[in-house]
């Protein structure tokens, strides 16, 4: 019985690997400092870059070999539907975010670029609270996705910047 559980976890895990599936590695993004440049911005996005992108293998007192800087954060909202007296409105949310990425000699990986996000939400004006709520948790996913994209971009200038032999 036990020889069968560990062929069929060892099949398991050959499919999986060989489909390209494998467990989430920092590789490329170890030493990234994250930082926010404008009082504007929530200190919740540095929350989510620092979760995505993280500080891995950023010893206390040792210089990172890129830093990530947000500059800005917009988050817009406006309605494309709603129901008849306004009871129930439909809004579109778009979440932008400007950043810059700069390598340990100051020499710029990325120049100020924009991530942007699209969402929807509804919002019934019988339950504003709920509807707050329901806004903020989309706020969350915006911003999760967000940096999803971010660490792909990060990813890319930081491989060319390898290949080109610049670290």
């Amino acid at each position: 019985m036990t020889i069968r559980r560990l062929l069929l976890s060892g099949l398991i895990g050959f499919f999986l690997t060989g489909c390209g599936y494998q467990v989430a590695d920092p590789g490329i993004l170890r030493g990234i400092s994250v930082n926010i440049d404008a009082p504007g911005v929530d200190i919740e996005v540095l929350r989510v870059l620092q979760d995505s992108v993280g500080e891995y293998g950023l010893e206390a007192g040792a210089s990172p070999r890129a830093a990530l800087t947000v500059h800005e954060e917009s988050y817009q909202k406006w309605p494309i539907a709603a129901a008849a007296f306004d009871q129930r409105v439909q809004f579109e949310v778009k979440l932008e975010w400007f950043f810059s990425v700069k390598d340990a000699g100051g020499d710029s990986l990325i120049d100020r670029e924009r991530i942007a996000v699209v969402g929807y939400f509804a919002r019934e004006n019988q339950s504003l609270l709920t509807a707050h709520e329901g806004e903020l948790a989309l706020r969350a996913q915006l911003r999760a996705q967000a940096s999803v994209q971010l660490r792909f971009r990060l990813e890319a200038a930081l491989a060319r910047a390898e290949n080109l032999g610049l670290k």
